[in-house]
């Protein structure tokens, strides 16, 4: 899979992705910003969901390319408020993927969040059907249809009272270093994983995404939900 920039919502966001390609040496970024996408991935909260969709991607190895955004203002759920600026901006728009953090809150509670964020839309919905971490509904605007898809970080992690991105990443973490080194930061960060992940420091991060990137069984135990979206994409 290749990960081309969308046109809106660019600004540092479009660097973040581009660069971490390079620096893991990555060719699977197109730089230059597109429009005209099938397929849309919208990243709802911070920086790492760009690096993990990077080496998704680079693991998946096909041919198709997905557009990638972040949106300037809105964060998690409430990007869904404003679905319609990216449908009307992508004329051929068929599948719009928003991944965001569980965070503290139950898997049913954000089914209802998300049928109450696109109630706030300029966009008719159908059902949204929960299977969990995954949660989609067909968007109808002016005469298109749209398969929405909200892909939600959600890893159970021994001492972690949260639920996020930087689950999935301690769980590699725990691979390399051990579960007793992740339960000492999980305990040092008060349960928080983001607090955590930073805690690992830069080496012990970067050594992360490396393993990530060489060994893709690892990815798939760590992502499953992420690696089964992304494939209907890819196909």
């Amino acid at each position: 899979m290749m990960l081309r920039l969308f046109i809106i919502g660019l600004d540092r966001f479009a660097d973040v992705a581009y660069f971490f390609s390079l620096r893991m040496g990555l060719s699977v970024v197109v730089p230059t910003p597109v429009v005209d996408v099938s397929d849309l991935i919208l990243v709802g909260d911070g920086t790492p969901e760009s690096y993990v969709l990077v080496i998704l991607a680079h693991h998946l190895n096909g041919r198709k390319t997905v557009g990638l955004a972040k949106h300037e203002q809105l964060r998690g759920l409430t990007v869904l408020r404003d679905v319609a600026t990216y449908i009307m901006a992508a004329a051929r728009l068929r599948t719009l993927v928003l991944l965001v953090d569980r965070d503290d809150k139950r898997l049913d509670e954000l089914t209802g969040e998300v049928e109450q964020r696109l109630n706030e839309a300029e966009v008719e919905r159908g059902e949204v059907r929960d299977e969990g971490a995954i949660k989609e509904t067909t968007l109808h605007h002016k005469g298109r249809e749209i398969c929405l898809i909200v892909l939600v970080n959600d890893r159970e992690l021994v001492g972690a009272r949260r639920y996020t991105i930087e689950s999935h990443l301690l769980d590699v973490a725990e691979r390399i270093f051990g579960r007793d080194a992740v339960s000492r930061l999980l305990r040092e960060a008060g349960g928080d994983p983001k607090v955590a992940w930073a805690k690992l420091g830069r080496e012990g991060r970067r050594n992360v995404f490396e393993h990530m990137v060489k060994h893709p069984e690892l990815v798939e135990r760590a992502f499953p939900q992420h690696v089964r979206v992304l494939r209907r994409l890819d196909d």
